[in-house]
């Protein structure tokens, strides 16, 4: 016969053996809960990023705004002063206006980047050659700038640049030789 310390001794281990199963099923839901939190976070944060940046291309893609970059590329200029002369200050109001649009946009766009809040490979998927060619117009313009009144003008403009330059010479090599 089967004394009841023998029976107690057997509910006992029945009842640990449920209490392990049921733990483990509680942990193997909340890592699944875990991992389906982190995917709907990187999904919502994709998204933001997507948002942020056709906000972005929602402006730079408007007639006005490509106008403005468009006579940017048009100046001639050699080096800062002459630019200073040309199209600074001193010149056109107009003139004037697209620098500082373009500058800003760029500065902005290299803020935001620099942070983490856009993504760096968006951007150069998007408009890799247009910051290529303001930076290497404007470069003498910044460089002018900082040696004269501000130390770090157009400084996330040049990272920006530098930044997707990287990116853009590791996807088309054949353009750098």
């Amino acid at each position: 016969m089967v004394s009841i310390e023998y029976i107690a001794l057997i509910l006992t281990g029945l009842g640990l053996t449920a209490s392990i199963i049921y733990y483990t099923s509680i942990l193997n839901n909340a890592n699944k809960t875990r991992e389906l939190q982190l995917k709907a976070q990187q999904q919502a944060e994709e998204t933001r990023q997507t948002q942020l940046y056709m906000n972005l291309w929602s402006k730079w893609d408007s007639e006005d705004f490509m106008k403005h970059y468009l006579r940017i590329l048009s100046w001639e200029f050699d080096g800062y002063e002459d630019w200073r002369t040309k199209y600074g200050s001193s010149g056109d109001r107009d003139d004037v206006l697209s620098y500082g649009l373009f500058e800003t946009f760029f500065e902005g766009i290299g803020v935001l980047v620099h942070r983490g809040f856009l993504d760096l490979s968006m951007v150069e998927d998007f408009m890799s050659s247009e910051i290529e060619a303001y930076w290497l117009k404007m470069k003498p313009v910044a460089e002018g700038i900082r040696r004269t009144m501000y130390p770090t003008w157009s400084e996330y403009t040049e990272y920006l640049y530098n930044e997707v330059m990287k990116i853009r010479r590791q996807h088309h090599p054949e353009l750098y030789k």
